[in-house]
């Protein structure tokens, strides 16, 4: 597996602009900004329920380490994955991982462990948190991948903080997490539009202003 075989897609790796238009939900980035005092935040909603623009909303104010991976199908080789995310990940830290990443490229199956534990070694010695976006996470189905990021959450450091955007739930248990209330859950009710957010949008984009009845029937029949 070769490093010039599958060069890294710097776009997966950039935070995205914001469409034209885009309504600030403050309510939201607010609670994703309460979810990475904790290890794991979720953003989970089907498709078009705004679940990125919240994302690279927050992640354009916050003055905090943030990297940025947008998960594609491709991305179900784990080597294909791994080195995106560390390459996220070295936008913030130049030169993390690498050694992890030598591991992961050049062996199969279970050097995939060994290297997310250099890994996890390597962001837990550092002297300041890391926040690492994972958006369209839904995108995942090969089971190695999906074991190697239930490792990663498992053992996350206290300094490495996750937060994953998908259209489904994670395919594994966050139970432990859970019970300790150790994640933030944004879901289809939290980030469906409210009737301020509604009146926003077609002010920004159609410099309409609408009666509080109309918003209100909108919002009843788009849900």
């Amino acid at each position: 597996y070769s490093l010039l075989e599958h060069p890294v897609i710097s776009t997966k790796i950039t935070v995205p602009r914001l469409p034209e238009g885009s309504v600030r939900r403050p309510r939201l980035t607010e609670r994703v900004s309460r979810g990475v005092e904790g290890p794991l935040t979720l953003l989970m909603a089907p498709a078009g329920f705004g679940k990125t623009n919240v994302l690279v909303q927050w992640a354009n104010e916050t003055d905090l380490a943030r990297a940025w991976l947008t998960i594609d199908s491709e991305d179900n080789d784990p080597r294909r994955l791994f080195r995106h995310l560390i390459s996220a990940l070295q936008t913030l830290e130049p030169g993390l991982g690498e050694e992890a990443l030598e591991f992961i490229l050049s062996t199969r199956g279970g050097g995939l462990e060994i290297g997310l534990t250099l890994l996890i070694n390597e962001v837990s010695a550092l002297s300041r948190d890391l926040i690492l976006i994972l958006d369209e996470f839904q995108s995942l189905h090969d089971h190695v991948v999906l074991q190697g990021i239930e490792f990663l959450i498992k053992h996350l450091p206290d300094n490495l903080h996750l937060v994953i955007a998908s259209r489904t739930t994670l395919p594994f248990s966050l139970a432990a997490l859970r019970v300790r209330s150790r994640v933030c859950e944004l879901g289809a009710g939290d980030l469906r539009f409210t009737e301020d957010e509604i009146a926003s949008f077609f002010l920004q984009t159609s410099a309409l202003q609408l009666s509080a009845d109309t918003v209100r029937t909108i919002e009843i029949r788009t849900d």
